[in-house]
Formats: structure tokens, sequence, C-alpha cells
């Protein structure tokens, strides 16, 4: 039956697995309605064989044959419809397997959404911690770039102030050799 699912998994989901659990949502509920009417044929089957039983017992249907001939008749009618039960039987463990595996195959893919959401969700929490990392950092540098540009200007100022006095005493000094 592995194989029945499997093909029956590539055929639905084709080219367009974006629809796959609209599918097997889809294909779990046909599932079902034919499993109820199925176990409402069994029932309806049981109460009327039950209720021939109360009737007549089936020792007494055969031996009440007119002939040999209508004898291996009813003999064959009964087995075939002890055939007709069983594979009533079957066929309902047959669906109610293939509902379980829908079930199954529902819930797997809705684990494999329920994981892909929470690492999603984790990759998104990592990138706006890092984000934030990157936006605290970006703050510092910018921090630390104003005070080293204000202590530039200042050790300017105190460049330009010494170059202002050394250019005042050489000025002095020529001033004074050549008068």
């Amino acid at each position: 039956w592995h194989s029945r699912v499997w093909s029956w998994i590539y055929w639905t989901c084709g080219r367009n697995c974006g629809k796959f659990p609209k599918n097997l949502r889809q294909k779990r509920s046909d599932l079902q309605k034919e499993l109820e009417i199925a176990k409402q044929d069994y029932a309806r089957l049981v109460r009327e064989t039950h209720y021939a039983d109360m009737q007549q017992s089936p020792l007494l249907f055969l031996l009440s044959a007119d002939n040999f001939q209508q004898l291996v008749r009813r003999i064959q009618y009964m087995q075939q419809f002890a055939a007709y039960r069983k594979e009533q039987v079957k066929r309902i463990e047959s669906l109610q397997t293939e509902i379980d595996i829908q079930n199954s195959l529902l819930e797997e893919r809705k684990q494999n959404r329920s994981t892909a959401l929470q690492s999603q969700k984790r990759e998104q929490d990592k990138l706006t911690r890092d984000e934030r990392k990157q936006k605290d950092m970006l703050q510092s540098l910018k921090t630390k770039e104003k005070n080293l540009l204000a202590k530039q200007k200042e050790q300017q100022k105190k460049v330009d102030a010494l170059n202002k006095k050394i250019e005042e005493l050489i000025a002095k000094q020529v001033r004074t050799t050549t008068t």
C-alpha cells in the first residue's frame, strides 16, 4: 500500500506541490465519506442478515431445498454472501488504513511546517539581534569618531597656537637683528 500512497502523492502533487495540503485534506475527507458509507452499508447488511437468520436458520434454509441442484445453488449463494461480507470488511479496513495514512501525512506536513516556522522565527530573531548589535556598534563608532574629531580640532588649535608663537618669536628675532 506504500507504493499506492506514494504514487497517489506523486500524481496528486505533480507540478503544483503548493496545493499539497489542500489536496491531502480533500482526499482524507473523501475517504472518510466513503468509509462512512461503507460502514453504513455493512451495518445494513448485518442487520438484514441477522433479521433473516432470526426468521429462518441457515441450516433450515439449506434443507428446505426442493432438489439437490437447488441445495447446491443455495450453498453457493451462502458462500458468495459470506465472501461478500468479508470483502466489505476488508474494504472498510482498507479505507480506514488509507485515512490513517492521510492523517499521518497531514500531521507530518503540519509538523514540518511548524518546524520551518520555528526555524524562520529563530532566524528572524537572530537577524534582529545582529541588526541591533550593528546599530549599537555604529552608534559607538560615531561617538568615538566625534570624540576623535574634537580631540583632533583641539590638537590642531594647539598646533596653530604653537606655530603662531613660533612665527611671532621668529619675527621678533628678525626685527631685533635687523635694527
